[in-house]
């Protein structure tokens, strides 16, 4: 995929990781004021969301594709629907097995948000790492849920909040950053189709640099 194409593509869908993060926040806010009902609301949450978010992460994968890592969040995105719609039909089952698909749900997705941060560095300058932070957390998050799953619902809901919060402030970090640098890009080029994108900058073609240097003429 060419830079101005990939340019051209992230222009057009930057709104995808904008909604993934207010959707974030929106499910985080509902498992802390939730936190005092029954565990199988939680799960019924819990399930919409992550079918949500990867179909998201599926029409994201399907723009980008050619990119690397597409291929592991097309992978991610099926198993969220599987896992999500476990959750929603059998939001019954006992604390322990529902403590195991979360924790599992989490890792995945801690997994899969830092795979998709590692490329974004060469798109962004900074809000990569907000994503790295929240795959890191989220992941981290899952594994303690694994390792101790006899959480109870409240704390098993602000241990949730905490992890879909920094995904979700991570997307939308991302979403804000590539909103802003495909915006100067396509201003750049609109004003010399000849300048290209190298890792996220600008660069001016060679001729506009000969034109513009006082030493072009120089031998």
């Amino acid at each position: 995929m060419s830079s101005q194409t990939l340019t051209k593509t992230w222009k057009s869908i930057w709104w995808i990781p904008l909604t993934k993060g207010i959707l974030a926040i929106i499910a985080a806010v509902m498992a802390v004021v939730w936190s005092h009902q029954t565990m199988e609301a939680l799960v019924v949450i819990v399930g919409v969301y992550a079918i949500v978010d990867s179909v998201m992460t599926l029409i994201n994968a399907q723009a980008l594709r050619g990119m690397v890592g597409t291929g592991f969040m097309r992978a991610w995105g099926i198993i969220g629907i599987i896992i999500g719609l476990v959750l929603i039909v059998h939001p019954g089952f006992s604390l322990h097995v529902i403590a195991i698909l979360i924790g599992v749900w989490l890792v995945l997705l801690g997994v899969a948000a830092t795979g998709f941060a590692l490329p974004m560095r060469f798109v962004t300058e900074k809000a990569w790492a907000w994503m790295l932070g929240g795959g890191i957390g989220l992941f981290a998050l899952g594994i303690v849920i694994l390792v101790y799953p006899g959480f109870g619902v409240v704390a098993m809901s602000w241990l949730l909040a905490i992890g879909v919060l920094l995904y979700g402030v991570a997307n939308i970090a991302i979403a804000v950053s590539v909103h802003k640098i495909t915006n100067s890009i396509s201003s750049a080029v609109r004003r010399d189709p000849r300048n290209t994108l190298i890792e996220g900058e600008v660069v001016d073609s060679p001729a506009t640099s000969q034109e513009t240097s006082p030493h072009r003429e120089l031998k």
